[in-house]
């Protein structure tokens, strides 16, 4: 039988999850391990950040941002390809398409490069639009 836990004390429910590993034969990690591994398997599915900060007691989002940040790496390029399509859509690739058979005979074939189906152009191309000034 397991020991008994008592919630009100922190030290008592440590102690109980390092007797658990320990039986389990699993090799001890800290307890407020478990906490940073919650946020990684939230951010991982892609939960919203607002919702993981209100899960970790955080007072704003900023610090679980701050703190777990790095485990979004493909966030950014994720929103470019968004907004890459959103913005520019297919004009711009039937522009380029266009232009491309204009300089090129008809028989030439764009070169694998030239893939107008995946071209991104604010993700693969690093495109910024110009603020001017503001």
């Amino acid at each position: 039988m397991p020991p008994k836990v008592n919630s009100s004390d922190p030290e008592s429910v440590v102690r109980v999850f390092y007797t658990a590993l320990d039986r389990a034969g699993l090799r001890r990690i800290r307890f407020h391990d478990l906490r940073h591994t919650f946020a990684s398997l939230l951010i991982s599915q892609g939960e919203n950040i607002k919702f993981i900060q209100t899960q970790l007691g955080h007072a704003s989002a900023k610090t679980t941002l701050d703190r777990y940040g790095h485990l979004m790496p493909n966030l950014e390029n994720d929103a470019a390809r968004r907004l890459d399509k959103t913005v520019f859509g297919n004009f711009v690739r039937k522009l380029l398409k266009i232009r491309f058979l204009k300089v090129f005979p008809k028989k030439t074939k764009p070169p694998k490069s030239l893939n107008f189906r995946g071209l991104n152009l604010v993700a693969g191309l690093g495109f910024e639009p110009r603020t001017f000034g503001l």
